[in-house]
């Protein structure tokens, strides 16, 4: 369980944060990661997130996805939300679920 988010923003970067770890965990070699959030994609392949504006919010979620030992930031690759059909549809029924 993550904590709940504040925004699209950081719901993408604890997703991501939950990527690496299960990549950690076991023991993927050379994951690839996809993102449909262009900011986070951008976000993560920053050398120095102090030093890069904006995006405080996630700043906690982008020091421990970079720190993982299975985060290169060329691995993150965004994708279109075009193409990304499986996450839309789970991203609206957790809009209705949290409606209710």
């Amino acid at each position: 369980m993550s904590p709940p988010a504040a925004s699209a923003l950081q719901a993408e970067a604890l997703a991501l944060l939950l990527a690496t770890k299960l990549a950690d965990v076991i023991q993927i070699q050379e994951p690839q990661y996809f993102t449909d959030c262009q900011v986070l994609a951008h976000a993560t392949s920053t050398n120095n997130i102090l030093s890069t504006p904006g995006h405080w919010e996630i700043r906690p979620q982008l020091v421990t996805i970079q720190s993982s030992s299975s985060f290169q930031a060329n691995r993150v690759n965004h994708i279109s939300g075009s193409l990304n059909v499986k996450a839309h549809h789970l991203a609206r029924l957790a809009t209705r679920i949290n409606s209710t």
